[in-house]
Protein backbone atom coordinates (compact mmCIF):
# COMPACT_ATOMS: atom_id res chain seq x y z
CA UNK A 1 0.00 0.00 0.00
CA UNK A 2 1.48 3.31 -1.11
CA UNK A 3 1.96 6.16 1.91
CA UNK A 4 -0.49 8.08 0.12
CA UNK A 5 -3.16 5.55 0.39
CA UNK A 6 -1.80 4.52 4.08
CA UNK A 7 -1.57 8.71 4.96
CA UNK A 8 -5.15 9.06 4.07
CA UNK A 9 -6.57 5.77 5.37
CA UNK A 10 -4.84 7.04 8.59
CA UNK A 11 -6.76 10.83 8.43
CA UNK A 12 -10.10 9.09 7.77
CA UNK A 13 -9.42 7.01 10.74
CA UNK A 14 -8.60 10.43 12.70
CA UNK A 15 -11.59 12.21 11.79
CA UNK A 16 -13.71 9.90 12.17
CA UNK A 17 -12.88 9.07 16.06
CA UNK A 18 -13.33 12.91 16.39
CA UNK A 19 -16.81 12.65 14.76
CA UNK A 20 -17.75 9.84 17.00
CA UNK A 21 -16.16 11.64 19.96
CA UNK A 22 -18.90 14.58 19.31
CA UNK A 23 -22.20 12.57 18.49
CA UNK A 24 -21.56 9.88 21.29
CA UNK A 25 -20.46 11.49 24.32
CA UNK A 26 -22.96 14.51 24.70
CA UNK A 27 -21.72 16.11 27.93
CA UNK A 28 -19.12 19.15 27.75
CA UNK A 29 -15.31 17.99 26.55
CA UNK A 30 -12.73 19.14 24.56
CA UNK A 31 -10.71 16.77 22.11
CA UNK A 32 -6.81 17.69 22.25
CA UNK A 33 -4.69 17.93 19.78
CA UNK A 34 -4.01 14.05 18.64
CA UNK A 35 -0.13 13.30 19.04
CA UNK A 36 1.74 10.64 17.30
CA UNK A 37 3.26 8.12 19.29
CA UNK A 38 7.21 8.10 19.51
CA UNK A 39 7.34 4.77 21.45
CA UNK A 40 6.02 1.22 19.85
CA UNK A 41 4.59 0.09 23.24
CA UNK A 42 2.72 1.58 26.11
CA UNK A 43 1.28 0.56 29.79
CA UNK A 44 -2.50 0.77 29.58
CA UNK A 45 -4.43 2.09 32.65
CA UNK A 46 -7.57 0.60 32.75
CA UNK A 47 -9.49 0.48 29.43
CA UNK A 48 -10.75 -1.05 26.87
CA UNK A 49 -9.35 -2.40 23.01
CA UNK A 50 -11.89 -3.31 20.06
CA UNK A 51 -9.58 -4.31 16.61
CA UNK A 52 -9.72 -3.00 13.43
CA UNK A 53 -9.71 -5.43 10.59
CA UNK A 54 -10.47 -4.45 6.84
CA UNK A 55 -9.06 -1.79 4.81
CA UNK A 56 -7.67 -0.62 8.12
CA UNK A 57 -5.99 -2.94 10.69
CA UNK A 58 -5.15 -2.05 14.06
CA UNK A 59 -7.06 -1.06 17.51
CA UNK A 60 -9.06 1.70 18.60
CA UNK A 61 -8.14 1.90 22.45
CA UNK A 62 -9.98 3.43 25.48
CA UNK A 63 -8.26 3.92 28.35
CA UNK A 64 -7.83 6.17 31.71
CA UNK A 65 -8.58 6.36 35.60
CA UNK A 66 -11.70 4.43 36.54
CA UNK A 67 -12.96 7.05 38.83
CA UNK A 68 -12.49 9.12 35.19
CA UNK A 69 -14.88 6.44 33.29
CA UNK A 70 -16.95 6.03 36.07
CA UNK A 71 -17.46 9.68 36.13
CA UNK A 72 -18.32 9.69 32.15
CA UNK A 73 -21.18 7.08 32.71
CA UNK A 74 -22.35 8.85 35.75
CA UNK A 75 -23.23 11.76 33.45
CA UNK A 76 -24.75 10.02 30.67
CA UNK A 77 -27.04 7.85 32.79
CA UNK A 78 -27.39 10.14 35.84
CA UNK A 79 -26.81 8.12 38.51
CA UNK A 80 -23.19 6.29 40.01
CA UNK A 81 -21.87 3.58 37.53
CA UNK A 82 -20.85 0.57 40.60
CA UNK A 83 -17.46 -0.62 40.42
CA UNK A 84 -18.25 -4.12 39.26
CA UNK A 85 -20.25 -2.48 36.06
CA UNK A 86 -17.57 0.17 35.24
CA UNK A 87 -15.89 -2.79 32.81
CA UNK A 88 -19.08 -3.85 31.09
CA UNK A 89 -19.90 0.30 30.91
CA UNK A 90 -16.34 0.66 29.44
CA UNK A 91 -16.99 -2.03 26.80
CA UNK A 92 -20.04 -0.95 25.52
CA UNK A 93 -19.30 2.79 25.37
CA UNK A 94 -16.21 1.74 23.16
CA UNK A 95 -18.14 -0.70 20.99
CA UNK A 96 -20.61 2.87 20.37
CA UNK A 97 -17.45 4.59 19.62
CA UNK A 98 -16.34 2.15 17.79
CA UNK A 99 -19.92 1.33 15.43
CA UNK A 100 -19.88 5.30 15.22
CA UNK A 101 -16.08 4.99 13.86
CA UNK A 102 -17.24 2.50 11.61
CA UNK A 103 -20.07 4.29 9.78
CA UNK A 104 -18.25 7.43 9.33
CA UNK A 105 -15.20 6.11 7.96
CA UNK A 106 -17.43 4.18 5.49
CA UNK A 107 -18.92 7.63 3.99
CA UNK A 108 -14.61 8.12 3.16
CA UNK A 109 -14.73 5.04 1.26
CA UNK A 110 -12.81 3.21 3.55
CA UNK A 111 -14.44 -0.18 5.03
CA UNK A 112 -13.55 -1.86 8.23
CA UNK A 113 -15.00 -4.35 10.70
CA UNK A 114 -15.00 -4.12 14.48
CA UNK A 115 -14.83 -6.93 17.16
CA UNK A 116 -16.22 -7.11 20.33
CA UNK A 117 -14.30 -4.96 23.36
CA UNK A 118 -11.37 -6.97 25.01
CA UNK A 119 -11.01 -5.07 28.78
CA UNK A 120 -7.87 -4.90 30.17
CA UNK A 121 -6.83 -4.25 33.65
CA UNK A 122 -4.05 -1.92 34.99
CA UNK A 123 -0.83 -3.24 33.87
CA UNK A 124 -1.91 -4.00 30.53
CA UNK A 125 1.42 -3.65 27.91
CA UNK A 126 -0.01 -3.09 24.59
CA UNK A 127 2.70 -3.40 21.79
CA UNK A 128 3.05 -4.75 18.20
CA UNK A 129 1.93 -1.88 16.12
CA UNK A 130 3.77 -0.39 13.23
CA UNK A 131 2.13 3.44 13.88
CA UNK A 132 -0.60 5.11 17.12
CA UNK A 133 -1.91 8.26 17.36
CA UNK A 134 -3.39 9.68 21.21
CA UNK A 135 -6.44 11.40 20.90
CA UNK A 136 -6.47 12.69 24.88
CA UNK A 137 -10.38 13.56 25.86
CA UNK A 138 -10.23 16.16 28.64
CA UNK A 139 -13.51 17.04 30.74
CA UNK A 140 -14.48 19.45 33.85
CA UNK A 141 -12.54 19.31 36.53
CA UNK A 142 -9.33 17.91 34.81
CA UNK A 143 -10.76 14.22 34.06
CA UNK A 144 -9.60 12.57 31.27
CA UNK A 145 -9.51 9.48 29.17
CA UNK A 146 -7.46 8.72 26.68
CA UNK A 147 -8.31 6.89 22.91
CA UNK A 148 -5.47 5.68 20.96
CA UNK A 149 -5.77 4.51 17.69
CA UNK A 150 -2.85 1.95 16.79
CA UNK A 151 -2.08 0.55 13.23
CA UNK A 152 -0.38 -2.53 12.76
Amino acid sequence: MSKIIVSRSITCLLNSTLSSLQTVILIPHTIKKPTLLKEKHFECKFGVSIRIVGDIKGKLVMTGEPANLGFIGEEIFGTPIQPEMLPSFTGELANILAGRLSEYIKEDGVVINISSPTIMEEGTMLSGYKQGLNVPVLFPDNLEFEIYLLLD
